[in-house]
């Protein structure tokens, strides 16, 4: 019974890529939802945004940002946040 419950808790952990480019507005609330999802992992890739979205991100305790200095584009920012 206790490996079944093991593999079952490995089988449903989760983990969120969030792509930003100036989501300033919208990032907070959606990375707040993220952050209820107990042990998930989350990142946050950023496009090279020009609004407050960085500190959007770096405000939220548990998330992980990688700051691109150039908009690399959705697929290539999914790409990263998953590597």
């Amino acid at each position: 019974a206790l490996l079944a419950v093991v593999l079952r808790f490995d089988m449903i952990r989760a983990g969120v890529v969030v792509v930003s480019y100036n989501s300033a507005d919208v990032l907070g609330a959606c990375l707040d939802a993220c952050l209820r999802l107990e042990g998930a992992e989350i990142v946050v890739v950023d496009n090279a945004s020009s609004d407050a979205s960085l500190d959007v991100a770096r405000s939220r305790t548990g998330v992980r940002l990688i700051a691109n200095p150039d908009n690399r584009g959705f697929a290539g920012a999914v790409n990263q946040g998953f590597a």
